[in-house]
């Protein structure tokens, strides 16, 4: 399995990788002293910064073990995500396989979420969401793998995983709380009030001490503009004051939706939606004594719509990246209600999932790729072999504006000075002319 998801991952990244602005920015700081990298996440769409590091600590490992195999370029960092997505895949595995004592049932659920399109393809990218997704699969899997009554360790385990999840994308907060809770609904359940306070003050104890570098970082002198997501509390606030602009169907409709866009594609069935309400009602009767079970599936995709409901702009489907095993998990709940037919349920399911591979394969490939990544790549290092200095790169095929064309040949050892003596131009074979600069040529370096 691991084997097998690392490379359809990372096929063809060497030649396709998506190197965008963002993409850019965040290898730069990468490639930084390990005392340089920030103390914060990264940017976010809805404002403010990311609540932890991780995300940048994780990409400066990989530049670190990955890089000096391929020059440093940025595709090392897709490489270790990618392999880091495919190791949590395997423990997810593991524990759906624990779950419904089923190893074909394990692994249909499992290649349904490891092999979704969408996130196959934006994990061999560098961005923080399907990092963010790595954890919240860790997550669940330890819910998936604890006994019936976890020690304190395991909780503590499971809000470390829970709560880096969060810290690397906000939206994991939906998949984070109910796993956090519910190793103290367990011991309050079972008339433990010590034992669940113990586990409640030892969770808040790790979450404090994870937040211990962004604390430093607001210590340091860092505006308040920085603590975020700012867009979603504002928002937040002010639908709470106005309890009747919730948009609690316009919430469970995007769910629908992203579970279309991101685990369904090249297919949309369109009653994405009636099969959702269908399997959360199965699923809640089938979880309604396993409080660990339902911390997996039902519980994130309740608070989720919850949580959602509050937002009164458009929704992205990317934000429920990290909510996708869980639907999953609702949906293998649902189909596990009757014990004796989870072997005939788990083959049926697995061979349909075999199936669609190649379709589900060919949509990854599709998705968040830049096949002009090679051509880059091939032009920076022959611009370096004969050049180490140059006044500006020109590239004779379409870019988007935010892919800087000198970043690879800098990473590479290349200087941009003024001064230099050659231009250069890269074709879309990655064929290299160089040619002098115009005297009135005025154009600064990167």
């Amino acid at each position: 399995m691991f084997a097998y998801l690392t490379i359809v991952r990372t096929w063809g990244i060497s030649d396709t990788f998506w190197l965008f602005g963002d993409q850019i920015r965040d290898w730069r700081l990468a490639l930084l002293p390990f005392s340089e990298l920030p103390l914060t996440g990264a940017p976010s769409s809805v404002g403010g910064v990311g609540l932890g590091p991780v995300y940048y600590w994780t990409l400066w490992v990989c530049r670190v073990v990955i890089g000096p195999w391929v020059n440093n370029l940025p595709h090392a960092g897709g490489i270790g995500l990618s392999v880091l997505q495919s190791a949590a895949d395997c423990v997810l595995l593991a524990g759906i396989w624990r779950k419904t004592g089923s190893g074909l049932m394990a692994l249909a659920l499992t290649l349904v979420v490891a092999t979704a399109p969408y996130e196959m393809a934006i994990s061999a990218t560098i961005w923080n969401p399907p990092l963010s997704v790595v954890f919240v699969k860790l997550t669940l899997a330890l819910l998936l793998l604890a006994p019936n009554r976890p020690s304190i360790r395991w909780a503590v385990a499971t809000t470390a995983t829970g709560w880096l999840a969060v810290q690397v994308h906000s939206t994991a907060i939906f998949i984070a709380a109910p796993a956090i809770g519910a190793f103290v609904i367990v011991e309050v359940t079972a008339r433990n009030w010590k034992g669940a306070l113990q586990r409640a003050v030892a969770s808040i104890q790790v979450v404090l001490l994870l937040q211990v570098p962004y604390f430093l970082h607001l210590f340091q002198g860092a505006s308040g503009e920085s603590f975020g997501p700012t867009a979603v509390i504002g928002q937040a606030s002010s639908t709470a004051a106005v309890p009747t602009t919730m948009r609690a169907v316009d919430a469970f409709a995007a769910v629908a939706s992203a579970t279309d866009f991101i685990l369904l594609r090249p297919w949309c069935p369109g009653w994405t939606s009636v099969v959702l309400v269908v399997a959360l009602v199965i699923a809640a009767y089938r979880c309604r004594r396993d409080v660990l079970l339902a911390s997996t599936s039902v519980l994130p995709l309740i608070a989720a719509i919850s949580g959602f409901a509050f937002w009164q702009s458009a929704y992205d489907h990317y934000w429920f990246l990290t909510l996708m095993p869980s639907v999953v998990l609702v949906l293998g709940s649902a189909l596990s209600v009757w014990a004796r037919a989870i072997p005939v349920v788990g083959a049926a399911l697995l061979a349909a999932v075999v199936v669609a591979q190649p379709w589900r394969l060919a949509e990854s490939q599709a998705t968040a790729r830049l096949p002009e990544y090679a051509a880059l790549v091939r032009g920076s290092a022959e611009i370096y072999r004969y050049a180490p200095e140059i006044t500006d790169i020109r590239v004779e095929f379409p870019l988007d504006p935010t892919t800087d064309r000198q970043f690879l040949y800098t990473i590479l050892g290349g200087r941009v000075t003024r001064d230099a003596p050659f231009r250069a131009s890269i074709a879309a074979t990655g064929a290299v002319t160089f040619s002098a600069p115009p005297p009135s040529d005025s154009r600064q370096g990167p």
